[in-house]
């Protein structure tokens, strides 16, 4: 761990009574991980016995009703592979001497796609979790590893809450929300940079076809990985320009003088 992402971990937040404090949010470690299961088992039994499903009955149910089928299965498990295809695809293409910029680019952005789409199927198919006992169990070990991991910063071996059940009748004060927030903002942090860090997305970027925030900058080369060729130039309509009338000139017919004859 790094000095800087170690300096994410410290938390500065006020006691019950208003105090400044500085507390530290330790790595993950045996002992936590330990008594994080404990509490996870503990979390998912009670919701077992409340008569709240497990993933693999509501999966079940989904497959039963359709919204999950081999169909849908058989296209995740082909986009993954192609996934895999083409990330050593890339990583031939970079490795070349002289590597043709375009084909790169090309392979890069349909790699990008590809992974969107597993993403997507992959959110498809975890929706019965999210009313499970494992999501439910899930949530309560996120809590138990803030209560067990946060420390003191003067004195990592002190505890600032003394166990889960301590940090669950205490999670209105500040330095609990304060805590919970901030291990919220170190995963947040963690899956931004594992995205940024894909092989497509770290090419993309320095290639310039993407910007800092992983957002298209050129048109162009997307148009190539769409139709596989040479990008197309825009069509521009003309406009339609009305074409103008003559004015005609009106006749004036002049008055025939009768000359008087002398």
């Amino acid at each position: 761990m790094t000095d800087k992402q170690d300096e994410k971990r410290y938390i500065e937040t006020v006691d019950t009574e208003g105090n400044p404090i500085k507390l530290y949010l330790l790595s993950p470690n045996y002992e936590i991980s330990r008594m994080c299961d404990i509490e996870y088992k503990k979390a998912w039994t009670f919701c077992f016995q409340e008569g709240v499903k497990t993933h693999a009955a509501l999966m079940q149910l989904f497959k039963e009703n359709g919204s999950w089928t081999e169909e849908h299965e058989l296209k995740l498990n082909e986009v993954n592979v192609e996934l895999a295809v083409n990330t050593v695809v890339l990583e031939k293409l970079q490795k070349e001497k002289k590597p043709d910029k375009e084909s790169v680019d090309r392979i890069a952005l349909q790699l990008m796609e590809l992974r969107n789409q597993a993403a997507q199927l992959s959110e498809q198919k975890q929706q019965p979790y999210m009313y499970s006992c494992e999501h439910a169990a899930d949530q309560i070990r996120m809590e138990a590893y803030v209560a067990y991991a946060t420390v003191f910063a003067d004195d990592h071996g002190r505890r600032y809450f003394k166990d889960y059940k301590d940090f669950t009748e205490r999670r209105e004060e500040q330095a609990a929300l304060d805590v919970y927030n901030s291990y919220l903002q170190i995963v947040l942090k963690e899956n931004s940079e594992y995205i940024r860090n894909l092989p497509e997305n770290k090419h993309l970027v320095s290639s310039g076809v993407l910007d800092e925030n992983l957002r298209i900058k050129k048109t162009k080369a997307l148009l190539k990985e769409k139709e596989g060729g040479v990008a197309k130039k825009p069509t521009t309509k003309k406009k339609a320009t009305k074409k103008k009338t003559p004015i005609r000139k009106k006749k004036t017919t002049k008055k025939k003088t009768s000359r008087k004859r002398k």
